[in-house]
């Protein structure tokens, strides 16, 4: 497991200093593409450095401290969660599930991978689709 103590300090002291109250909490999901244009990123470690960027961030944010994940391309799969321990193997989780799955390095498809989210969510929608509602 990768140690993100320090990444974690560093945040604290980013939103203390935005006044970010530390009371907000978010159900936080992440979608990953991968489709065959993003590979080489796996392939080189920008997706691992990516996620290690991104879970000290979502897990702060996060109602119940670990953060759903997707993992899209011609379609849209849930995969585990993101925790604390995932740091620094969380991209060959990806992979390996999406493989499983089969929909890893296929076409790319958004809507998929926003569908998926938008049914785990509920009617409720969350923030990131409540602008999308009409109002009279």
């Amino acid at each position: 497991m990768l140690d993100l103590t320090k990444k974690q300090e560093t945040l604290k002291l980013v939103l203390a200093k935005r006044k970010v109250p530390d009371a907000l909490k978010l159900a936080v999901k992440v979608t990953t593409d991968v489709s065959g244009s993003i590979a080489g990123y796996f392939r080189n470690g920008t997706m691992d450095e990516l996620f290690n960027r991104l879970i000290p961030i979502g897990i702060r944010f996060d109602d119940n401290g670990s953060v759903e994940s997707y993992s899209f391309s011609s379609t849209a799969k849930r995969l585990s969660d993101i925790d604390i321990n995932a740091a620094g193997t969380y991209g060959q989780t990806v992979q390996k599930e999406s493989q499983k799955a089969g929909n890893l390095w296929g076409g790319t498809d958004y809507t998929n991978a926003l569908k998926a989210v938008k049914a785990d969510l509920g009617s409720g929608g969350g923030v990131m689709f409540g602008f999308m509602k009409k109002k009279p």
